[in-house]
């Protein structure tokens, strides 16, 4: 069990705790607006609305995520950080700016090829926001590397409520397809406002040599970019060999319940990295290798989590989509657990890329799409959608096992083997649970906190957590004022 100082583990609870309340409004906020769009525009403007965001919103994750870990790592480390701040904001900058122009000279040939009119239109005028979306990523990470985590979580917060809100106001007066796009521009300049009250780095002036970070910035946005294919490549593959539109609806609806462990590492990543960064810069190479030990020991903790969800697969497709969509749980049961590795990885290559190591990240990750193609045309024709799940639940689980021996070869760090066996043992009795005591209906409300509570109550009792580890949980309720700016 660990004996880590409790600043640290209620810092890195503190911090990852907030910004997951701040992610997490993306579902209540994002039901919302789904409702009233699909409501609003009819069938045909919200496709086209909704083809377009995906289209937009792919290439600004894209190109946010290039300078992203990368960002936050030196942020961390350096004791003046206004010089890599305007370094940071100004290539973000460059780089929306061009992308801006990339998608908006690309949307003609788009509309053409998809044969959708109106498309053209729709994706420019999104395109607008890419710059404004590239640089409020710059100032998140800029914040997450100096800890200041509130300001992180204010900013997500703020922009998904204004997203909301605006939505009401643009699309209520009539502006249609248009008014949502103005809407999510609106949102996005509202969250680069929220950020600068929190910190300003300058767009002109004395910045940092980029090259150390671009060594750093492109094995990382490699790994993360092959990360990105990989988890989509199954539904392609699930069409491309031999699967019908009906199979791809019930797969994708189990790939959106599946995606709870990925907000977790939305969230939780950056607080890790930063925290990591900062121990190290300031020479303190035991407390990070403990904080570390301590976060894979939580992460693999979390094992419950995908077992539970798995053994009430059935109830949560039925609850949320209706009979008709019954398929999609023998498929969520599997990728569920793929997602819950994807979240191990996030912490491994967290731990890689604050020791320097971001060619391991990149060696480690590479092979998994080319591996993962291989495996669906192999499973997919015989298995359909359960064939699918299956090569991305192996093909996730066995990365992150790659990762945890390289993590454990190069820092020592493995969790304990009790730790292990404690989490496969409740996961295991979860999971067993859920599927004993089904819950129809509405009742799955009260039986999911339920398994919850008893998997977590397992770990207690079986004497996982340490008396500081359990102060530093109870001290997270008791909120107190929070500091608005530092």
């Amino acid at each position: 069990m660990s004996s880590r100082p409790t600043p640290l583990i209620r810092g890195l609870l503190s911090g990852s705790s907030w910004v997951f309340l701040a992610e997490a409004l993306a579902v209540p906020t994002g039901l919302i607006t789904a409702g009233i769009l699909s409501r609003k525009l009819g069938t045909s403007d919200y496709g086209l609305l909704t083809l377009s965001g995906t289209i937009v919103a792919w290439v600004e994750w894209s190109v946010a995520s290039v300078l992203a870990r990368a960002s936050i790592k030196f942020v961390s480390e350096t004791t003046d950080w206004r010089p890599v701040g305007t370094a940071l904001v100004r290539w973000h900058l460059i780089l929306g700016i061009a992308a801006a122009i990339v998608v908006g000279l690309a949307a003609v040939p788009l509309e053409t090829i998809l044969d959708e009119p109106g498309l053209t239109r729709l994706i420019q005028l999104m395109a607008v926001g890419i710059p404004i979306f590239s640089v409020a990523q710059a100032h998140r990470n800029i914040l997450a590397g100096k800890g200041e985590f509130n300001g992180r979580a204010a900013s997500v917060a703020g922009r998904w409520l204004v997203r909301l809100g605006l939505i009401l106001l643009f699309v209520g007066a009539g502006l249609s397809t248009s008014g949502a796009a103005m809407a999510v521009i609106g949102a996005t300049l509202a969250e680069l406002l929220i950020c600068r009250y929190y910190i300003s780095p300058a767009f002109i002036g004395p910045c940092a040599p980029m090259q150390k970070l671009w060594a750093f910035a492109v094995p990382l946005f490699v790994a993360g970019l092959s990360l990105r294919v990989f988890e989509k490549l199954d539904l392609l593959a699930l069409k491309a060999f031999g699967g019908t539109s009906e199979q791809a609806g019930w797969y994708g609806a189990a790939q959106n319940l599946a995606m709870l462990p990925s907000l977790i590492s939305l969230s939780f990543g950056p607080v890790f990295l930063s925290m990591l960064g900062r121990e190290l810069s300031q020479g303190n190479v035991e407390g990070a290798r403990g904080l570390a030990r301590d976060t894979l020991r939580a992460a693999v903790l979390t094992m419950p989590l995908p077992a539970i969800i798995a053994g009430s697969a059935a109830e949560i497709t039925r609850l949320i989509f209706g009979p008709a969509f019954a398929p999609a749980a023998t498929t969520l049961s599997l990728l569920i657990f793929s997602s819950s590795a994807m979240m191990l990885m996030t912490v491994t290559s967290c731990v890689l890329t604050a020791v320097g190591r971001a060619d391991l990240v990149l060696k480690l990750t590479l092979p998994l799409v080319p591996l993962a193609m291989l495996g669906h045309y192999l499973a997919v024709p015989t298995l359909g959608p359960t064939g699918a799940a299956i090569v991305t639940t192996v093909g996730a689980s066995l990365a992150v096992l790659a990762q945890f021996v390289v993590v454990q070869l190069y820092w020592g760090i493995l969790p304990s083997p009790a730790t292990f066996m404690r989490a496969v043992i409740v996961a295991a009795l979860a999971g067993t649970l859920t599927v004993l005591l089904p819950a129809p209906g509405a009742l799955l409300l009260l039986k999911l906190p339920a398994a919850f509570f008893f998997a977590l109550l397992a770990l207690v009792l079986f004497g996982e957590f340490s008396a500081g580890e359990r102060a530093a949980a109870r001290s997270l309720f008791p909120i107190g004022r929070i500091p608005f700016r530092h």
